[in-house]
């Protein structure tokens, strides 16, 4: 992965001029900040995007677009600790600055509770109000500790069926639950589908799918665990072990 990130750096770089004479110094922040932000979110190759984004604070030390990106990084990363800390210490800085509380929500919350979190994401809402109203919804589910009912979904009006089905079953596992890719059950899937259309069927009658591989046995859906009483109500059943994580 990180040898597919290096060769889109060194394109990048080649587009911009020989890099054999130009040194990434010379990009501009902005430049800078769109390889990092492509390294750490598309290629997950975190390490070389930090290296990145703490150059950009060399330069401009309060930079939020690197900094947001390197606490991003270290939550990625599952470096809760680290990410912790550059929060409390950004905080008082910037104390109206809603993204530092939803990042110190996440951290707390794996390194303490849910309930410990629940501070700083309400702090979040607060603070952002409207302006991200997409993550609300989930905050929502999170603080208030149960899954959204149909009438609300409908009335926040969210288009994307994955979110919808997070937000209908959410199971009390905070933010983690809600955005990691974490499965921790598989089930078998007897179907003519091709690979890409079982996670449309499968989204559609509300159950996300983390993956879908192909076995002599059928298709193996990996889910999250409150996806499961769904499945086998769809007509999925169950591998050899019902914990594959």
């Amino acid at each position: 992965m990180k040898q597919i990130a290096t060769i889109i750096l060194i394109l990048i770089l080649t587009a911009c001029g020989d890099p054999r004479n130009r040194d990434i110094s010379e990009l501009s922040t902005d430049s800078l900040y769109t390889i990092a932000d492509e390294l750490g979110w598309i290629y997950q190759d975190y390490d070389s995007a930090e290296v990145i984004y703490e150059q950009i604070l060399k330069r401009d030390q309060n930079n939020k677009n690197a900094i947001y990106g390197l606490i991003g990084s270290k939550l990625h990363q599952d470096e809760y600790q680290l990410a912790l800390e550059l929060t409390d210490s950004l905080t008082l800085v910037y104390p109206s600055d809603y993204w530092f509380n939803l990042y110190k929500g996440q951290a707390v919350e794996r390194l303490a509770s849910i309930d410990s979190a629940k501070h700083f994401y309400i702090q979040f809402m607060e603070l952002a109000g409207d302006t991200i109203w997409y993550i609300n919804p989930a905050l929502i589910a999170i603080t208030e500790g149960r899954p959204l009912t149909q009438k609300e979904v409908d009335d926040l009006d969210i288009d994307r069926v994955s979110y919808r089905n997070e937000l209908l079953n959410y199971a009390n596992g905070g933010w983690h639950e809600m955005y990691r890719k974490n499965y921790d059950t598989s089930l078998f899937f007897q179907t003519n589908l091709t690979h890409s259309k079982v996670f449309d069927h499968l989204e559609n009658q509300g159950i996300n799918a983390l993956s879908v591989v192909e076995t002599d046995q059928g298709v193996k859906v990996y889910l999250k665990k409150k996806f499961l009483t769904k499945a086998l109500e769809l007509g999925l059943t169950a591998t050899e072990s019902d914990n594959d994580s």
